[in-house]
């Protein structure tokens, strides 16, 4: 007797404290829920044996959301697994469901994709999902235990919001419903309010429209006015083929960026393994051309050596000073090939000397007969810019090469060629 008594009294209590009403709550994109703690207190205080469950998907960002790819699919089985477990979990509760901004796209996607999911109610604001949504055709999936005559679903639209319009031409798969509502409406309510993207999540709109709503009770009418369109609105509503260029010019920009970012990831990958192996990198691309011309050993003796500053493919003082090199270089080699059968000397010209010290110091290498290499040590700084010089004592004056530009090399070979009456130069790294 005693027993049958401690079992009725259990399941008087289990009555007592089940979950009667499940309220889910789905962010946007650039938003990580710091509303759904708000409502969830609200809610939960004013609707008797609810509970608010918050979903959240993480950081869904701006480019993610105009992306031509769907790159929504984790989102969605977040949503669509949140949903399941809050069936499962409490089995005789309603569910509804309150959807903001890009949640509102998850919403209509998951009554779509998801034959099983029926909600008692559903709160859109702000929304992003498609003005051209057919609400008849997932009817038999919300307005659960509501009767047919009531409203099920309520689209709540800030007047000055931007971002359902913004959503609508930026993408294809998006729409200002948060702006304009629905076109295929059914058990549903279009709601206006004063104010933007969040203006749902105050407190006493959350106690004004969405606890009588869901509690079932009936809404009183929205003292805002409908959204008058801007004349640039105008136009975008009005000017065939806009939208779709815009979203093709997004498109276009969206893979430009994407590529960019692989690119500057592939380049920062190729510096650390060439650092790490010792491999030869060359993390600047040239600011002076490397395009020597050959030079014409005719020319008299007292041929006056050029100033590097007035060749055109010499460096200028913010090039010189205001880069620094990501990579330093351990050594340059200066390798002379000499076939002309005279004496050649070649001689390196320090650039940062020129600009900061107004000196010329320069470091001068014999190439005699055949092949020299001769590595530079103690000379490079870390400008990594120099001039080159040819000298033969047939024209008693150096003759000007070029511009090496060196920096950000583990090693660089300048290659010095004498052959007949031609002397040539080219930079190896």
């Amino acid at each position: 007797m005693n027993s049958n008594i401690d079992t009725s009294a259990s399941k008087i209590t289990e009555v007592e404290g089940r979950v009667e009403h499940v309220i889910l709550l789905l962010h946007g994109i650039r938003d990580m829920g710091g509303w759904q703690l708000r409502v969830k207190t609200q809610l939960e205080k004013h609707i008797p044996r609810s509970k608010c469950i918050s979903i959240r998907y993480g950081w869904f960002g701006p480019l993610s959301f105009i992306s031509p790819f769907d790159l929504g699919g984790a989102a969605y089985s977040n949503l669509h697994s949140q949903y399941q477990r809050a069936k499962k979990d409490h089995p005789h509760a309603k569910i509804s469901i309150i959807a903001h901004s890009f949640g509102c796209h998850l919403t209509g996607r998951l009554l779509q994709m998801n034959p099983d999911a029926a909600f008692h109610r559903i709160i859109l604001c702000g929304g992003v999902l498609s003005r051209q949504y057919d609400w008849r055709d997932v009817r038999d999936r919300y307005g659960v235990s509501v009767p047919d005559t009531d409203e099920a679903v309520i689209n709540e639209r800030g007047n000055s919001d931007p971002w359902p319009i913004i959503a609508e031409h930026f993408n294809g798969r998006y729409g200002a419903s948060g702006a304009y509502g629905f076109e295929r409406p059914h058990r549903l309510s279009e709601r206006d309010y004063h104010g933007g993207h969040g203006v749902f999540f105050d407190r006493d709109h959350i106690e004004e429209y969405w606890v009588p709503f869901l509690n079932g009770r009936a809404l009183g009418e929205s003292t805002s006015i409908p959204r008058e369109p801007s004349l640039l609105e105008r136009i975008l509503l009005s000017i065939p083929g806009l939208r779709l260029f815009v979203q093709i010019s997004v498109a276009i920009l969206w893979l430009f960026v994407w590529l960019w970012w692989l690119w500057l990831l592939a380049g920062i990958t190729y510096i650390v393994t060439c650092y790490m192996l010792g491999w030869c990198a060359d993390a600047t691309p040239p600011i002076c051309e490397r395009k020597y011309q050959e030079i014409d050993y005719s020319l008299p003796a007292d041929h006056p050596l050029v100033n590097p500053s007035d060749d055109p493919r010499f460096p200028d003082r913010s090039q010189v000073i205001g880069y620094t090199p990501r990579l330093p270089a351990d050594a340059v080699g200066v390798q002379c090939v000499n076939e002309s059968g005279f004496d050649l000397w070649v001689l390196l010209f320090d650039c940062s000397h020129f600009y900061t010290q107004g000196g010329s110091p320069t470091v001068s290498f014999p190439a005699a007969y055949g092949v020299t290499e001769e590595p530079v040590d103690g000379f490079l700084s870390e400008s990594g810019w120099y001039g080159i010089y040819a000298f033969r004592s047939e024209l008693g004056a150096p003759i000007w090469l070029g511009v090496a530009n060196v920096r950000n090399a583990r090693l660089t070979t300048i290659i010095i060629k004498c052959s007949g009456d031609t002397l040539s130069a080219e930079i190896r790294q």
